[in-house]
């Protein structure tokens, strides 16, 4: 497994101006990450810099997350569109720029969609349509040699696959080796109980991991280290974060657990 540092954790742990895409890869290299993830916001306007940064400073680029650019879940079908023709523009990014994939959160906030019980509830509605985008998008990335990874998200950032059994569950029926689960380690902490079991039952499944910084200190970082490596995963570690603090402490103490795992 290797370290990548989210540019936004990059950004708040060493704020400086737009000049920074390289500055920010030679940041990351100066703390030992051999990636850095990266967002997928106006990706095509930074490409060749992006580019640039990682040819130069020998830092990869981890993943692409997807971000906020749009709802895929809409019930409006020119903003779903639109949501998706971002989401495969960054999937073909990726290719170009050696990522590992396209990290997507399905769905932020309330449910969008009606509540249509005794036929179907909201979240089931919601369900199906992420399926139905999936049958497409598995096809995309697979002619196009990349990636996507369902992620979750905390449960007050989203009512819709907010713990790991419900990205897993997404995952298995779609069946498709180029469409895995992204792992929010703070996310799964906030379930309760072992972090670690919900992991190992994934097993061959896990495509992506980031960890927020601020979970380091309630999580047994080497236990869950311990049940990705026994479940067979050898993609990146991402440190998150919505604020920078220690990183390089940060940044040591997860190079120390992957080197006792």
């Amino acid at each position: 497994m290797q370290i990548a540092i989210a540019e936004s954790l990059l950004a708040a742990a060493y704020p400086v101006g737009s000049e920074s895409l390289i500055t920010a890869f030679e940041r990351a290299a100066a703390l030992g990450a051999e990636g850095v993830d990266i967002s997928g916001g106006d990706l095509e306007t930074r490409f060749e810099h992006l580019a640039e940064a990682a040819v130069r400073t020998g830092v990869k680029i981890g993943g692409i997350h997807f971000g906020r650019q749009g709802a895929l879940l809409s019930p409006d079908v020119d903003e779903r569109e639109r949501a998706l023709e971002r989401l495969r523009s960054n999937v073909a990014c990726a290719v170009d720029l050696e990522a590992a994939g396209v990290v997507v959160v399905p769905h932020y906030g309330a449910y969008t969609m009606p509540n249509l019980a005794p036929w179907m509830s909201a979240g089931e509605l919601h369900a199906e349509m992420l399926h139905m985008h999936l049958r497409t998008l598995s096809d995309f990335c697979h002619a196009l040699g990349t990636r996507l990874f369902i992620q979750t998200a905390p449960a007050v950032e989203t009512r819709f696959v907010s713990r790991l059994a419900q990205a897993g569950a997404v995952v298995r029926r779609i069946n498709h080796p180029d469409v895995l689960v992204g792992v929010d380690l703070g996310a799964l902490a906030d379930e309760g109980g072992s972090p670690e079991e919900p992991l190992k039952a994934l097993a061959g499944q896990v495509g992506y991991v980031v960890l927020p910084v601020e979970s380091l200190s309630r999580l047994d970082t080497g236990a869950i280290l311990n049940a990705l490596r026994a479940s067979d995963y050898q993609g990146w570690i991402t440190l998150t974060g919505a604020a920078g603090g220690d990183l390089p402490a940060a940044v040591k103490s997860l190079r120390a657990a992957l080197a006792k795992a």
